[in-house]
């Protein structure tokens, strides 16, 4: 397969970086149609200072046989960028299992620190809407663990 790692760049000089096995036309075209119902990073601030300040640029060419190997090289481009300020790719193109699991982790640690109290308060009304309901669970468990207990 043909495949392309390309970067959307805009006149002030904010990028995202992607692959394709398109043409180049085709796969800009197919980001601004995305942009009208989609919203992410990326499109928000193109659709902002518009389509017509962007142009899409071949960073490499780059056969492979998967798609995978396509992300894979997509991502050795993406990786260092995503901490420049005008990178606006927010998630890599490729990740192993276990960094996919490390940055699972890293986002759910994030969101329950940015929204611990709406969170406590959350289990809090759960579990007094839902006593009885919690005690006979809890009763059930106990009984289901002593019967095998005896076996």
């Amino acid at each position: 397969m043909e495949g392309k790692i390309y970067r959307l760049l805009c006149n002030d000089g904010h990028y995202y970086i992607g692959s394709t096995t398109k043409s180049l036309r085709e796969r800009k075209a197919g980001h601004e149609a995305r942009s009208k119902n989609y919203t992410s990073k990326v499109y928000d601030y193109i659709n902002t200072v518009g389509w017509d300040t962007v142009q899409i640029v071949l960073v490499e060419d780059f056969p492979c046989e998967t798609m995978e190997a396509l992300r894979q090289k997509e991502d050795e481009f993406i990786a260092p960028a995503l901490d420049d300020p005008m990178c606006l790719n927010t998630l890599r193109a490729f990740l192993t299992p276990e960094q996919g699991r490390e940055a699972d982790n890293a986002r759910c640690r994030a969101y329950y620190e940015a929204n611990k109290e709406a969170e406590k308060a959350k289990a809090k009304a759960y579990k007094e809407a839902n006593k009885e309901v919690i005690k006979a669970r809890g009763r059930a468990r106990r009984a289901a663990k002593k019967e095998l207990d005896k076996q």
